[in-house]
């Protein structure tokens, strides 16, 4: 019985031991045009000392329309201005973590404007 228990552990069934989320499972910070870089460091900051957050990734404007272009360069070719924001993509732990950390959002700190997570699909809870 107690190998069946180490196992199911190591196989990463529930709990704080559930598997790691695909790369792609993100809650996305978006900041407001005119976010200064201490206002985005701040939330960073923040989101980094999160138990509930195993990485935080910095995306700049240009950075995001880099990857848009390369990404749909269909989509992108008529686009003159860049409508993207600076973001923070975030990867929480597990599932359960996207609401939590999206709540330690609120209310907004000072220069974000949005926080987007899934919740239905591939990276939403089954």
């Amino acid at each position: 019985m107690g190998a069946v228990a180490l196992v199911a552990v190591l196989a990463g069934c529930g709990g704080k031991h559930a598997a790691p989320l695909p790369a792609r499972c993100r809650l996305g910070v978006y900041f407001r045009p005119g976010a200064t870089p201490a206002q985005v460091d701040a939330v960073r900051h923040r989101l980094e000392h999160n138990s509930r957050v195993t990485r935080v990734v910095y995306v700049s404007k240009a950075e995001a329309f880099r990857i848009m272009k390369r990404r749909h360069p269909e989509l992108m070719q008529a686009v003159k201005m860049n409508p993207f924001p600076d973001a923070l993509l975030v990867h929480p732990r597990t599932h359960d973590d996207y609401a939590p950390i999206a709540r330690t959002l609120l209310p907004r700190p000072p220069g974000v404007a949005t926080v987007h997570y899934p919740r239905f699909g591939p990276c939403a809870r089954a």
